[in-house]
C-alpha cells in the first residue's frame, strides 16, 4: 500500500499529525468566537491527511463529524468524509493477511469479494460466502495498524495535554478511559468477545446482533454473518421507510436506556455508519468499542434522570454527587450551576408531543451554557467513566432527532425507564 493511501512510519505520522492539528487549530482559532469566514482550505487538507492516516486520527475525526450542530454545514459536509469509506488497501495485501490469519481454514471460503464492502478507521470489510453457503463479512485490520495506533497515541496526547492544562481541565482521566477504549477497537479477539456478551446478555425485541464465527476469526481477521439492511442516510432522506421510523426510534432508546440502566453495557460508538435498517428491525455493527458502566453511576444516573423530568432538581445535584461529579473541594454542584443544564434537558423531553429534539439550536444553547459556566466548570471532577458514557448519549441524540418521530418523548421515557425497574436478567 502506498503513502498515498494509508500514511504509515512513526516519522510520516509524527509530521502529519502535527500539521493537521496545526491546520484545524489556524483555520478555527484565527475565526474564534464566529463561524464565518472559516479557512475551509486548511479543514478540507486536514480531513484528507486524517482519512489517510486511519487508526486514531481518523477515530478522532469521526468523532468530531457526530456532532452536526456544533460546527456550520459547510465544515460538517467535510468532516462527513470521515464517516464515509476512506480509501481501500488493495486486495493483494487482503489476501495476504488472510493467508496469515486464517491459514488452512481460508480453503473453508467458497468466494471472496476483491472491492471492499466498506473502509473505515482500523480495517476494511469483504463480503465473503463459505463453503456451506453462508453469507459472511470479513473485517480485516489494515497492516501495521496495531503498532501506528500506539504511536498516534503518544504523539495526540503530547498535542491535547497543553491544551487541557491551558484551560486548566484535567486530562489524566479522560485521556486514560480514550486510551483504553481505542486500544481494545484493534483486538477483534476482545470486538468478538464483546457481540457474544451482547448475544448472551442484551434482549432487545426488534435490536439483531450479527451472528459470530469465532473459527474464522484472530486479532486481526473477523468473521461475522452478512446482515442485509438498508443504510441510515437513506432511511432519514426516504419518505418510503417513515412507516417504520417510530419502531426504529423505539428500538435505538431501549438500546441506550437499557443499556444504561439493565443489562450495564453500552455500545459506545453511535457514528450512524454502525447501524443497519430493516422492518420494524435496526441491527448493530461494530462491537470494538463498548462501555461497562459500574453500578454506582448506573443507579445515581437513574435516579438523576427521575429527578430531572419530575423536576426535582434539589435531589439532581445530590445523586449527580452520588455518580461522582462534584466540585473539587468535594461537594455537590450548585443548583445555580446546574439549573441551566437541567433546563434544556427538560426542553429536550417536553411534556408534550413534538418532535424528538426538533429544536435545531439546542447545541448553540449548549454551549452559550458552557461559555457561561466556564468558572466553576473548571472546578468540577468527574469518573472517566462518564467520558464514553456521555459520547454514547450525545451521539445517539444527534441520530434520533434526524428519525422525526412526533410522540410525548418525557413520556415514552419515563415508560421505558420504568421498564427497568423490572427484574433484571
Amino acid at each position: 500500500m502506498n503513502d498515498n493511501n494509508f500514511i504509515s512510519g512513526t516519522f510520516s505520522r509524527l509530521f502529519r499529525l502535527g500539521e493537521t492539528a496545526g491546520r484545524i487549530g489556524y483555520a478555527f482559532l484565527k475565526n474564534f468566537g464566529s463561524y464565518h469566514n472559516i479557512d475551509l482550505d486548511q479543514i478540507i487538507k486536514a480531513v484528507d491527511t486524517l482519512s489517510r492516516l486511519k487508526g486514531a486520527p481518523m477515530k478522532v475525526g469521526q468523532m468530531l463529524s457526530l456532532h452536526e450542530d456544533l460546527l456550520p454545514p459547510e465544515i460538517i459536509e467535510i468532516f462527513k468524509v470521515l464517516q464515509k469509506d476512506s480509501p481501500p488497501m488493495p486486495f493483494s495485501t487482503v489476501k495476504t493477511i488472510l493467508e496469515q490469519e486464517l491459514k488452512e481454514k481460508l480453503s473453508d471460503f467458497d468466494s471472496i469479494e476483491e472491492k471492499p464492502f466498506a473502509s473505515a478507521s482500523i480495517g476494511q470489510v469483504h463480503k465473503a460466502t463459505l463453503k456451506t453457503k453462508e453469507k459472511v463479512i470479513l473485517k480485516i485490520q489494515y497492516p501495521g495498524i496495531r503498532k501506528s495506533i500506539q504511536s498516534d497515541l503518544t504523539t495526540i496526547k503530547l498535542i491535547l495535554s497543553p491544551l487541557f492544562k491551558a484551560l486548566e481541565i484535567p486530562f489524566d482521566p479522560v485521556w486514560e478511559e480514550i486510551r483504553e477504549r481505542l486500544l481494545e477497537e484493534v483486538d477483534y479477539i476482545h470486538e468478538l468477545n464483546n457481540l457474544k456478551t451482547f448475544h448472551q446478555f442484551v434482549s432487545i425485541p426488534g435490536l439483531v446482533f450479527p451472528i459470530y464465527f469465532g473459527e474464522y476469526s484472530t486479532t486481526e481477521v473477523l468473521t461475522l454473518s452478512f446482515e442485509e439492511s438498508y443504510n441510515f442516510n437513506e432511511v432519514t432522506k426516504h419518505s418510503q421507510y417513515q412507516e417504520y421510523h417510530e419502531s426504529w426510534i423505539y428500538i435505538l432508546l431501549k438500546l441506550i436506556i437499557f443499556g444504561l440502566f439493565r443489562y450495564k453495557i453500552l455500545h459506545v460508538d453511535p457514528n450512524s455508519a454502525n447501524f443497519g435498517f430493516r422492518e420494524n428491525q435496526v441491527i448493530l455493527y461494530d462491537f470494538g468499542c463498548i462501555k461497562k458502566v459500574p453500578n454506582s453511576i448506573s443507579i445515581a444516573y437513574k435516579k438523576t434522570a427521575y429527578a430531572i423530568l419530575n423536576h426535582e432538581w434539589d435531589k439532581a445535584s445530590h445523586y449527580l454527587f452520588e455518580a461522582g461529579i462534584k466540585t473539587k473541594d468535594n461537594q455537590p454542584l450548585s443548583e445555580k450551576f446546574l439549573k441551566p443544564h437541567l433546563e434544556i434537558i427538560e426542553e429536550i423531553f417536553p411534556d408534550k408531543e413534538t418532535y424528538f429534539g426538533e429544536d435545531s439550536k439546542i447545541y448553540q444553547r449548549l454551549l452559550q451554557i458552557a461559555r457561561d459556566s466556564w468558572k466553576e466548570a473548571k472546578d468540577i471532577i468527574f469518573p472517566k467513566d462518564l467520558v464514553f458514557i456521555h459520547r454514547n448519549l450525545i451521539g445517539h441524540f444527534g441520530n434520533l432527532r434526524k428519525l422525526r418521530v412526533k410522540k410525548n418523548w418525557r413520556k415514552v421515557f419515563l415508560e421505558l425507564l420504568d421498564q427497568t425497574n423490572e427484574s433484571e436478567k
